[in-house]
């Protein structure tokens, strides 16, 4: 058996607009020889689909932090840190459709109910802690959005200098036009220190 690595060139190393199929057809040779023959060997043909690049970069910037009122009787927390998160998407591949973000806050994390983006919609499930953020459509044209939201992490002296988890695990997910094929990754979670 042997493993093989098929390199692709980077977008930048080539013009993605001269670009006109999105299918490659590859297959394996090998040439054996002996002193009075030599023969082919052919491996079966391998179909590769090139999906867009979509790609998802997360980030997060300190607000403000205030101390809590004391809650008699309870294990809560002292202190709340705001944080503004910034969801950037990018896409200059192909055209997607049925794009969609989802992502669960831990329990110590509040959402602040201010969010905006520069299309799509965005909702936030109270029951699930979900945030989701959807788009119909994401033209080659219009090639980056941006989502922003805020999100309070709730801490106590005791978590001084741990790192927490503000946003577990984002989902992304789109179909991409041309291909007619899912993209589905996942972006690691937000962690800072309170």
């Amino acid at each position: 058996s042997w493993e093989v690595i098929l390199p692709l060139k980077t977008k930048e190393s080539f013009n993605l607009a001269k670009l006109t199929e999105f299918k490659t057809t590859v297959f394996s040779e090998a040439l054996l020889g002996g002193e009075t023959t030599t023969s082919n060997l052919q491996s079966n043909n391998l179909t590769l689909i090139l999906n867009s690049d979509l790609s998802l970069t997360s980030q997060a910037t300190f607000k403000e932090n205030k101390n809590l009122p004391l809650q008699v009787g309870k294990n809560e927390f002292d202190s709340k840190s705001t944080y503004n998160i910034t969801w950037n998407l990018t896409n200059n591949l192909h055209e997607l459709t049925d794009l969609q973000l989802t992502a669960t806050l831990p329990e110590n994390v509040d959402w602040e109910k201010t969010a905006t983006a520069t299309a799509g919609d965005i909702t936030y499930d109270e029951t699930t802690k979900q945030i989701t953020w959807k788009l119909n459509r994401l033209p080659t044209s219009f090639p980056k959005v941006i989502i922003n939201f805020d999100l309070g992490l709730k801490f106590s002296d005791q978590d001084s200098g741990k790192e927490m988890v503000m946003l577990e695990k984002t989902r992304v997910e789109a179909k991409d036009k041309i291909t007619e094929e899912n993209i589905l990754f996942w972006k690691d979670p937000i962690v800072t220190l309170p």
